[in-house]
Formats: C-alpha cells, sequence, structure tokens
C-alpha cells in the first residue's frame, strides 16, 4: 500500500484493476500513473512488472521498474494544446492543411479540409482520388496535371479552382501544393 497511497487518485483505480488482471490472467502489467513527491507535486509514471511466483504458481512478490515519463506526458499534453489550437485558427480562418505520403499514398486531412469538402470522417477515408473527384470537371484535369508535375519536379505550386459538391453547389478554393523530398539514402 506504500506506492498505492502516493498515487493520485484518479489513476488509483488504474492502478488496481492492472494488478488484479494481472495476477488473474499472469501476463505482465503496465501502467502510465502520476506519483506524489514528497513536496505534494506529482511526476508521471510508467510502472511495467510480474509477480513472482512460488512452484506452485502462487504470487510472492512483485518484480518491475518505475521510470519517470513526465517530460514525455508535458511534451504531449503541449502537442495536443498545439493541435486545438492549429484546428481552430484554421476553422476561424476557413483554411484546411493536408498531406500525402507519396511512398505510400497515405492521406491525412484536417478536421477544416473535411469540412470544406463537406465530407463524413465517419463514413469515408480521406484520399488523393476522393479529393480528385471533389474537383469540378471542367478544373480537374488541369488541376491533377498542375499539382502532378509540381509533385513530380519535388516543387511549390498553387492553384485556385473550383470544387462540385454533391448537391449541384459550387465552392471556389485556393490549393497549394508544397512537395517535401526526403532523400532516404539507406534504401
Amino acid at each position: 500500500e506504500g506506492f498505492l497511497s502516493s498515487l493520485h487518485p484518479d489513476d488509483l483505480p488504474v492502478m488496481r484493476r492492472a494488478m488484479v488482471e494481472h495476477l488473474e490472467k499472469g501476463s505482465p502489467f503496465a501502467v502510465e500513473a502520476r506519483v506524489r513527491k514528497t513536496d505534494g507535486s506529482y511526476l508521471w509514471v510508467r510502472d511495467v512488472g510480474a509477480a513472482l511466483r512460488d512452484g506452485d504458481g502462487v504470487p510472492y512478490g512483485l518484480s518491475g521498474a518505475i521510470t519517470d515519463i513526465t517530460e514525455i506526458k508535458e511534451a504531449e499534453e503541449a502537442l495536443k494544446a498545439y493541435k486545438s489550437r492549429l484546428e481552430e485558427a484554421q476553422e476561424l480562418a476557413g483554411l484546411g492543411s493536408w498531406t500525402m505520403d507519396l511512398a505510400t499514398g497515405c492521406v491525412e486531412w484536417s478536421p477544416e479540409v473535411w469540412r470544406i469538402l463537406e465530407a463524413n470522417p465517419a463514413s469515408s477515408r480521406p484520399s488523393h482520388e476522393a479529393y480528385v473527384a471533389s474537383i469540378h470537371p471542367e478544373d480537374r484535369n488541369t488541376s491533377v496535371d498542375v499539382f502532378g508535375g509540381a509533385i513530380a519536379e519535388g516543387t511549390s505550386t498553387e492553384r485556385i479552382h473550383r470544387l462540385l459538391m454533391p448537391d449541384g453547389r459550387v465552392k471556389w478554393v485556393r490549393d497549394r501544393v508544397d512537395t517535401d523530398v526526403d532523400l532516404d539514402l539507406d534504401g
């Protein structure tokens, strides 16, 4: 109970559940929790371990390690706050951002891109093909050629073109492509 009494009250049930599950199933446990320091402040730790068992499988002790992950947790929180501010700024500006990994074809859209395209992230996946399909048919080939050329040359370009919404409305957008080239010399 010494260690458990130093846990943040919100983390105590999580630790207890992990320990009970560990003792029942026998698999090692890993828990992230806040631990109270002697000055009353808290630090984040990752506690991993396993029960020591006798020849009959009865636990008689614990063996494990505790690692201070406070800096990691603080960085995660700062990143989360930054992402939230960025999303709010994009929404206020009506500006979305997207990325595409040219090697894998994996595409990510910011929440504002979803709103601009009036697409539902719960029922579709972001893709280059979905975006191209949303471009007005009269602008599509030129847009694909211009952006494809920038990607092929590793340059940047910007183009104003129309999107055709499913209900027939037209939206004008400015689209910019910045190509970042990752020179992986190891393969």
